[in-house]
């Protein structure tokens, strides 16, 4: 099993659902309730970055090579990948234990030259996956992405962050899933400035590294509602206790800002998770014991944003899981 853990870190997911009524979404930008005018350069990045995923789902994988820089810098869940023809080259990995694999987004964002994606990966293990044998589960995760664009609108540096345990579990079928989901592009409001959105974010980072609980209250609406790694939350204090809950296993954990991108009432937000294991984690039923080791990972979160500068929904994800490699497995019960 932990070969196949290896192997999944180690892919690079970037893919795409079929051509679809979401596909042609992505085509007409992203549904407003307010008109918004892409630059030129924007219009490019838009048109670019979407395309990625149209040529995955048709099988046109080397259509992707001449979308990025010849140098392109990848980091897929801690995985590093160097240069087109790797990228390139790696983009089939999922084709024959999950045929037909989609990526259905669920947000995308273009701030500049950064575009962020969140989407659920969705398949059906139907070949061998390192050392696990096809079961023909039904697979679903939620990931993110963000690319850096260059001045021509080719991609130059991207960033996955996935939900590499939850993927594993329900291939395995230690989590069952009956059904898909089924995923819509949530729309932009571009009559929420992006400007307030922005600002939202960072202070979203800040209060929480400052432990400031008060100035994170005043910013959450009463009914914020929260997707926190698939586990959903209602209301500001039972978010607030969700982030307290972290700083058990973890008092002295922090967020440090990798990227960041916003678009109207949307926000996203990369970072890396630091911090010292000098309290009980528990992760799938199993209780891990204060080691005083270092961890590190990274996360992503995905804000919605009101008008008044209130966060009104989170989307929240990460691999629960890389915590392990920093913890003393010996130490569990």
């Amino acid at each position: 099993m932990r070969k196949v853990l290896l192997l999944l870190i180690s892919v690079v997911v970037l893919g795409s659902c079929k051509q679809t009524n979401q596909d042609q979404a992505n085509e007409n930008r992203v549904v407003t309730k307010e008109a918004k005018s892409d630059s030129a350069y924007e219009a490019l990045v838009r048109k670019n970055s979407s395309q990625f995923h149209k040529n995955f789902s048709a099988g046109r994988f080397t259509d992707n090579g001449p979308l990025t820089t010849e140098d392109i810098y990848v980091n897929s869940n801690g995985k590093i990948v160097v240069g087109r023809d790797k990228f390139v080259g790696r983009l089939t990995r999922y084709e024959k234990p999950f045929p037909g694999l989609e990526v259905n987004d669920r947000i995308m964002i273009v701030d500049g030259n950064i575009v962020a994606f969140h989407y659920l990966m969705q398949a059906t293990h139907l070949g061998k996956f390192g050392d696990l044998e096809p079961t023909g589960n039904k697979v679903e995760a939620m990931s993110s992405e963000f690319f850096t664009m260059d001045e021509n609108g080719l991609m130059k540096d991207l960033i996955t962050i996935s939900q590499v345990d939850k993927f594993l579990a329900t291939a395995s079928g230690e989590e069952h899933i009956e059904e898909h989901q089924k995923v819509t592009l949530y729309p932009i409001d571009h009559s929420v400035p992006k400007a307030v959105t922005k600002k939202a974010a960072d202070l979203y980072l800040r209060h929480f590294n400052f432990r400031d609980w008060d100035a994170i209250s005043e910013l959450l609406s009463d009914d914020v509602q929260a997707n926190w790694n698939s586990n959903h939350v209602s209301g500001k204090e039972a978010v607030i206790e969700k982030m307290k809950e972290r700083l058990t296993p973890f008092p002295d954990l922090t967020y440090q800002l990798d990227r960041s991108a916003a678009e109207g009432n949307r926000a996203a937000i990369g970072y890396t998770l630091h911090g010292t294991h000098n309290g009980l984690f528990t992760y799938k039923g199993k209780n891990y014991p204060a080691s005083g080791n270092a961890v590190q990972t990274r996360e992503v979160q995905h804000l919605e944003v009101s008008a008044d500068g209130k966060i009104k929904s989170i989307i929240m994800m990460s691999d629960q899981g890389a915590f392990l490699k920093f913890i003393d497995a010996k130490k569990s019960k």
